[in-house]
């Protein structure tokens, strides 16, 4: 029997033990229609680090609000690398990320400053907030696959936008204009 394509499980349970993901923050959505992006994320600034990234090396997510005016939260959709539940993450020479992308679902979280000030907002379309329920179920159970060395956040951002498209909730069009723009990487600032 041939091994799956994709990780088990959205990449959420390992070894039976359930990764250790961001929690979300108990913040409503908007109430009304609101534009949903790809944010491009840039790298985060490691010391003595010189290796030269290429716009496939950025993260990817999608996103709208903020939802909140007091603070950076937004409603965001990703897949992400998290703990591995079997290292102890309060012991620094256990503590490591798990090899491959994990599906933690839709959350409200809070972007860093450095995040959304040199990311890229990259505009996809406006949906309400009952299309915006659709989007989030099909982002829920979108599957992450198993490492290859070529696909990435990137590519499940772009996989839910085309499932969105065959929903009826964007525009063919729009979505493959909004991606062009952000595989340019952070070379073109828009949004």
């Amino acid at each position: 029997m041939a091994a799956s394509p994709y990780v088990p499980d959205f990449g959420r349970i390992v070894e039976g033990h359930k990764v250790l993901v961001r929690p979300g923050l108990d913040i409503p959505d908007l109430p009304g229609p609101t534009t949903i992006s790809i944010l491009v994320c840039p790298h985060s600034d490691i010391q003595g680090i010189t290796q030269v990234f290429t716009p496939k090396d950025h993260h990817w997510m999608l996103l709208w609000g903020p939802v909140k005016l007091e603070g950076r939260y937004y409603r965001v959709i990703q897949a992400t690398r998290e703990w591995d539940p079997r290292a102890n993450p309060t012991i620094a020479s256990t503590a490591r990320r798990l090899d491959f992308l994990t599906n933690p679902g839709p959350k409200t979280l809070s972007l860093t400053t450095k995040t959304e000030e040199h990311g890229k907002f990259v505009p996809v379309g406006v949906l309400s907030p009952e299309a915006r329920m659709v989007l989030e179920r099909i982002a829920k159970n979108h599957p992450v696959h198993v490492p290859d060395g070529a696909w990435n956040c990137q590519d499940f951002v772009a996989e839910i936008l085309g499932k969105a498209v065959d929903q009826g909730l964007f525009d063919r069009t729009a979505v493959d204009d909004a991606l062009k723009v952000a595989e340019k990487g952070l070379s073109e600032k828009r949004g």
